[in-house]
């Protein structure tokens, strides 16, 4: 029987839910998603709990912010002149950009709107949050398989 391991692609249906029980993102009524362990692009606390997992396997874990997505620094804002984005669009507040940082593209929240200014948040959109997962494996696919 094949167990989730580093090397391992999973075939997974995910809920992912805030502390107050709001869904952040989900695969319900979409086909699963298939990640790849060990490769840094997840949580490192998502893939912990994923460890061990075998097909079909439900479970339901909770990440604190400080190992999701940090904690809150309300120092992280900028304040950016309105001049400075596409004529056409029309900020409002919590829209998420992009922004990019050199080679790094991160998500931005639009926090307050001033005359000729856009003030942005720029800790992680879940950054302060605990987050619930519910993960179903539907796969494994072990990249020693291959």
């Amino acid at each position: 029987m094949k167990l989730v391991a580093l090397d391992s692609a999973v075939k997974i249906h995910f809920d992912g839910r805030l502390g107050n029980g709001e869904v952040f993102d989900s695969t319900e009524g979409l086909d699963p998603i298939t990640i790849k362990l060990g490769t840094g692009g997840l949580i490192p606390k998502f893939e912990e709990h994923l460890m061990g997992m075998k097909e079909g396997e439900k479970r339901t874990f909770t990440i604190m912010a400080a190992d999701a997505y940090g904690l809150r620094d309300e120092s992280l804002e900028k304040t950016l002149l309105r001049s400075e984005f596409p004529p056409d669009y029309n900020p409002g507040i919590g829209d998420i950009l992009a922004a990019e940082h050199p080679g790094v593209r991160r998500p931005v929240r639009v926090k307050a709107l001033r005359d000729a200014q856009v003030v942005v948040d720029l800790n992680h959109p879940l950054a302060g949050e605990d987050l619930t997962f519910t993960v179903t494996v539907i796969g494994i696919v072990s990249t020693a398989d291959k």
